[in-house]
């Protein structure tokens, strides 16, 4: 057979397969999808946060099937879905997922032909533990005029800040005074949320201590909080020194302290206050000693000057001074209470001072006068002087000429007296 009439027959198949096709395709072929002419969202205007939503987008005609397009966005981002409209409308839900976060939600709805928009509102829900309440400052003065802040964010259990206008209860415990009764130091303060936030002023009162703050709304509460209800500026108060008196020798120290120092309303300064103590000796001597307080007292020492005199201190806290403490430096050695002996024969009355010593046992150095004051009987007073040789003092008087009757004698050095008692006949 020819290879021509082949070819034909296999065209002619070719043909008929590809009528049969066309056949089949236009038999199985959808019918084209019917667009609304409108669209319309059926919603709820409010909602509380973790509820599921669900919307109802009608269409116009009811004999629409383009596929509908729901574009959810809010807090939460957007969340698109689609669905084919039965009957006129398609059901939609927003899941608990995306209804946690409130605020604002725009919903779309869209086939391609018409367009709708409506919104909705998510609402908080009611205030859940815990309440986490910011306090500051954590210091304030103990006057009744100073004031801490609260300031609460109360949210619902996913988080959002409750509707402005929530009631928030701020309850305070002040400090109170040894063997008062709790309740005089207990405030309850209301306060309502603005802005996503509750704040209030908390006022000082008159009794330093710890202050003690709590926080609750609805049924959510604050774990505590503290702030430091302090001393304000002290009254002016007095200095104390042991001794008030040494001798200017340059190396002695003198203990100074101060009686408790108190502010206006008897609160006890805080330990470790700042102090400065000034003394001042005219124009010889100024000096400047850093201190702080411990147990609401001032503690610290003073060395001796090298020039005898008068010497005034003062102490300096938050500029309020101390009441001034005058002290007294006097010039020789430091010597104990001084020995006096008389010896007297027929030509002459011996007078010996010693031992002359200082407080360390030791004799004061020689050739430090010792002045000795004898004080006849009808009381007129006469003043000699003699050198110290190895601890003691030797002064001779001539007896001839001197009256009958008692004589005392005065002996002085540094800050050492002695004195004794003689008769003469």
């Amino acid at each position: 057979m020819s290879r021509y009439p082949i070819t034909l027959l296999l065209a002619f198949l070719l043909g008929c397969a590809i009528i049969a096709c066309a056949a089949t395709a236009s038999k199985t072929a959808k019918p084209a999808e019917l667009p609304a002419r409108d669209l319309q969202i059926e919603a709820p205007e409010q909602s509380r946060a973790g509820t599921p939503l669900q919307i109802v987008v009608r269409t116009t005609p009811l004999t629409a099937t383009s596929p509908i397009l729901l574009m959810a966005q809010g807090t939460f981002g957007l969340y698109p879905q689609r669905q084919m409209p039965v009957n006129g409308s398609a059901t939609f839900t927003l899941p608990a997922l995306q209804t946690q976060y409130a605020g604002m939600v725009q919903l779309t709805a869209n086939d391609g032909a018409a367009k709708v928009q409506a919104t909705l509102e998510i609402l908080p829900g009611a205030p859940a533990d815990p309440v986490l309440p910011l306090i500051g400052p954590r210091s304030i003065v103990a006057d009744g005029k100073h004031w801490t802040v609260v300031v609460a964010s109360v949210r619902d259990r996913f988080l959002n800040p409750v509707v402005d206008n929530t009631v928030v209860t701020l309850r305070v415990q002040h400090p109170l005074r040894p063997g008062a009764d709790p309740i005089t130091g207990y405030e309850i303060v209301e306060t309502r949320t603005q802005h996503l936030v509750a704040w209030q002023r908390i006022y000082s009162r008159t009794q330093a201590g710890e202050m003690r703050i709590s926080v609750d709304g609805g049924k959510a509460h604050s774990p505590e909080r503290t702030v430091r209800e302090v001393p304000g500026r002290p009254v002016p108060f007095a200095l104390s020194a042991n001794p008030l008196s040494l001798p200017a020798d340059g190396r002695q120290l003198i203990q100074l302290q101060s009686e408790q120092i108190v502010d206006r309303f008897g609160n006890v300064l805080l330990d470790g206050s700042s102090v400065t103590v000034l003394a001042e000796m005219g124009d010889a001597d100024h000096r400047s000693l850093p201190a702080i307080t411990v147990d609401g007292r001032i503690y610290t020492t003073l060395q001796a000057p090298a020039q005898p005199g008068q010497m005034t201190v003062r102490a300096w806290i938050a500029g309020i001074s101390s009441r001034p403490l005058q002290l007294t430096f006097t010039p020789g050695p430091a010597v104990k209470p001084i020995a006096l002996t008389v010896q007297i024969d027929a030509q002459a009355i011996v007078l010996v001072a010693g031992p002359l010593i200082g407080q360390l046992e030791q004799f004061i150095p020689d050739g430090t006068e010792v002045t000795f004051t004898l004080k006849a009987p009808d009381g007129q007073a006469i003043t000699s002087s003699a050198p110290a040789d190895y601890g003691y003092a030797t002064l001779h008087l001539h007896r001839p000429g001197m009256v009958a009757g008692n004589y005392t004698v005065t002996a002085t050095v540094g800050t050492g007296t002695g004195q004794v008692t003689f008769q003469l006949s």
